[in-house]
């Protein structure tokens, strides 16, 4: 993990205790609570916040810039910046510093996040969530291959805008246990109603789809289907799933296993992700990918895969082809 001169300390730990006493359904942009009942939006009726239409049609993907930090080669997740268009999000699993690393769409490093106090246990995936009047990035530190963890955790911390080379953060941390045996996950996304969802990894060509209360310390997952991570046709292995996005307006779920990556039509959100219609999408035939994201703004899905053999990882970004001949 790269250092620099313009290297400060932000301790965002008094911050994120405040958000964690704020209600779920308030710390998410949302028109309702987290039971489903309207929220009041008396104050902000006259701001256009609907999010924008699924896409139905998508290219391949192309490679806008290879990752120019030969020591990130273990990416398991990425997320586009909200504060800062044009930067992605990263994080590595275990074994591996307990940062956030942020890249140009070329793979340049701009900015390098240290988490203070923390130790990268399995560290799978991250979101940009909103939070309060702000955004927050959160971590995913629940891979769990042996399945014998004690707890899981999500790390979160406000989203920096950049500026310095690097940062030190002081994030909070939400422990959980999984409802019944410990469960192995490498994905992370969010609804707009207060929660986190998971589609953990398994090898049966299933995936067991849960959500969670974000910012609550003491949330369990409540686990809402178990789904297939793969066509019954499907031979040979790489079904597992290794990272998951909800489309804006929760009509789409993608997902990304070693294999393929496809999207769920979702009729009714995420939870009526056990009715959604599977749909192939258009994805790098590239060994040990583990990160996914949509990008509502840039209307497309990035990828970026651990490093190959022929050298660094690739960042790919498929493009949403709507409307285009």
């Amino acid at each position: 993990m790269s250092r620099g001169a313009g290297r400060a300390r932000v301790d965002y730990g008094v911050t994120l205790l405040f958000l964690a006493c704020t209600p779920a359904n308030t710390a998410l942009e949302s028109g309702a609570t987290a039971g489903g009942d309207p929220a009041d939006t008396a104050d902000t009726a006259e701001v256009d916040t609907a999010p924008p239409p699924a896409c139905s049609a998508w290219g391949q993907p192309e490679t806008t810039g290879t990752v120019l930090d030969e020591t990130l080669d273990e990416i398991s997740g990425v997320a586009p910046s909200i504060r800062n268009p044009g930067t992605l999000w990263v994080v590595e699993d275990r074994n591996n510093a307990a940062a956030v690393v942020g890249l140009d769409e070329l793979g340049n490093t701009v900015l390098t996040i240290e988490l203070d106090g923390v130790v990268n246990e399995d560290m799978e995936d991250l979101d940009v969530v909103p939070c309060g009047e702000t955004t927050c990035i959160v971590v995913a530190d629940t891979g769990d291959n042996g399945h014998d963890r004690p707890d899981a955790a999500f790390v979160v911390f406000e989203e920096p805008e950049l500026g310095p080379i690097s940062l030190v953060v002081e994030p909070v941390s939400y422990p959980f246990n999984w409802p019944e045996a410990a469960e192995d996950n490498e994905s992370l996304t969010h609804t707009n109603d207060g929660r986190l969802v998971m589609a953990t990894k398994r090898n049966d060509m299933t995936t067991d789809v849960y959500t969670i209360a974000a910012f609550t310390q003491g949330a369990v997952p409540d686990r809402l289907a178990v789904i297939p991570s793969a066509p019954p046709d499907t031979e040979g292995g790489g079904t597992q799933v290794t990272a998951i996005s909800l489309w804006p307006d929760q009509s789409s779920l993608l997902v990304r296993t070693y294999r393929e990556a496809f999207e769920l039509v979702l009729d009714g959100g995420i939870d009526r992700v056990r009715s959604g219609v599977m749909s192939p999408l258009p994805f790098a035939a590239i060994d040990h990918v583990e990160a996914v994201a949509y990008d509502a703004v840039r209307r497309g899905y990035w990828t970026i895969p651990e490093s190959t053999p022929a050298g660094p990882s690739p960042i790919l970004f498929a493009p949403c082809t709507d409307g285009i001949d």
